[in-house]
């Protein structure tokens, strides 16, 4: 009986350390590479980006903003705290930088500059304009009261983006 004991011990041992070994590289074909992490990161040179303009970044399969402020376009912004959603911009709380993804909220169409448009709609104000739904925001990612799509539904603000500062001229996305 001892003898038993042992031998099932031993099969038993011995199908567990053989489960382990056939799962882990399955295991570790589902860990990210080192290269799809690097991916994940990437760095801007925020002082490429001439102060009140933006530039397009694809980043994650996505298309993303980023706005650089200047005084004037920092002015407009604080101008139109009471036409937005979203948190008042002031000269002493304003980013140098604003960071977003270029998709409308409401249901996902691409964001263009309103001045692109402005010649097909008229009267839309300065900032980011969705031409599926008609939905606007600022240059913030704040969206517009006024300015609601189909059906009146209020619109949120564009996605924000992560990002930190790794100097004066840079920024780096991050998930």
């Amino acid at each position: 009986m001892d003898k038993r004991r042992t031998l099932v011990f031993l099969v038993s041992a011995l199908g567990f350390l053989g489960l382990v070994l056939l799962a882990t590289p399955f295991v570790q074909s589902m860990m990210p590479s080192s290269q799809a992490e690097n991916a994940a990161v990437r760095n801007i040179d925020v002082f490429s980006i001439v102060p009140g303009s933006y530039k397009y970044i694809f980043w994650r399969g996505k298309q993303v903003i980023v706005f650089r402020p200047n005084s004037e376009s920092i002015k407009t912004l604080d101008s139109l705290n009471a036409e937005v959603w979203g948190p008042p911009i002031t000269s002493e709380n304003a980013s140098f930088v604003y960071v977003y993804e270029a998709y409308s909220t409401y249901k996902g169409c691409s964001v263009v500059n309103t001045k692109e448009r402005s010649e097909k709609v008229n009267n839309l104000p300065s900032g980011w304009y969705d031409p599926c739904h008609m939905g606007v925001w600022d240059y913030a990612g704040r969206a517009y009261r006024n300015y609601s799509v189909t059906d009146g539904v209020k619109l949120a603000n564009l996605k924000t983006v992560p990002y930190r500062v790794m100097s004066k001229d840079t920024i780096q996305l991050y998930p």
